[in-house]
């Protein structure tokens, strides 16, 4: 089994023109890649032998479990900090000035991060947004 965002994130990251993935292993067009166990790989084109072998490689070093960002965000959304109530939230804080939800929100966020950090190989997108803000 894969973590379909993550592989697919993977793959992107390997500069694969991957355009999606999926658990069903029938279908497709040309310049998809059937992998029996992993599911189907659909690119932008054909890939070339050496793309071939990068795929290989990354589906087989593929851990499925949640991402560090998959875990915050479930954790999040299991505390109220659901991404309408940020929403909701930033709207009352910039519009209407009232930014004390926003602030209860911002705790349960910082608490999360506190309580599932990243590792030094798996850094989140909001480990890498907040290290961009603080220079």
């Amino acid at each position: 089994m894969i973590n379909l965002s993550k592989i697919n994130l993977e793959l992107l990251t390997a500069r694969l023109p991957i355009i999606g993935v999926s658990h069903g292993e029938t279908g497709g067009d040309q310049n998809a890649v059937i992998m029996e166990g992993f599911g189907r790989f659909d690119f932008s084109r054909e890939l070339t032998d050496d793309e071939r072998r990068i795929l290989a490689t990354v589906v087989q070093a593929h851990d499925p479990a949640p991402s560090v960002d998959e875990k915050r965000q479930a954790e999040y959304d299991r505390r109220g900090a659901t991404k309408d109530a940020l929403t909701v939230a930033l709207w009352e804080s910039v519009v209407e000035n009232r930014p004390e939800k926003l602030q209860q929100l911002q705790a349960i966020r910082e608490q999360v991060k506190a309580e599932i950090p990243a590792s030094a190989a798996e850094a989140s997108v909001d480990d890498v947004a907040q290290k961009g803000n603080a220079s």
